[in-house]
Order: structure tokens, then C-alpha cells, then sequence
């Protein structure tokens, strides 16, 4: 069994924007009420110290 650790998703930006984005066209919703856009516009801003942190999975 594979083991996962969980790890500063900091250098992983890209990747985390487009599970996001993949994951949304996949609902088939329209998100724009959520603002999604301006906030995968600028991650950093959000998900990055000071202001918050993002973790990811790595196998």
C-alpha cells in the first residue's frame, strides 16, 4: 500500500488551480456567485502565508 504524505502545497499552485477548475467544469455548474475566478486568479493571496496555507496528498 502506498503511503501519502501531506505536504506544503505551496510549489504546487498550478496543480491545485487546475484540479479546481477541472473539478468545476466537471459539476457543470456555474460557480460565478462564488467569485471562483478573482480567487483562482491569486491564490497566493488566500492560501499562502501569512494569510492561510494550502497542504496537498503526495504519494
Amino acid at each position: 500500500m502506498a503511503e501519502i504524505e501531506i505536504v506544503d502545497g505551496t510549489k504546487y499552485l498550478d496543480d491545485v488551480k487546475n484540479l479546481i477548475v477541472t473539478y468545476t467544469k466537471f459539476l457543470g455548474r456555474d460557480l460565478t456567485f462564488q467569485h471562483l475566478d478573482d480567487e483562482l486568479a491569486d491564490l497566493e493571496k488566500k492560501y499562502c502565508p501569512p494569510e492561510g496555507r494550502v497542504l496537498c496528498a503526495k504519494l
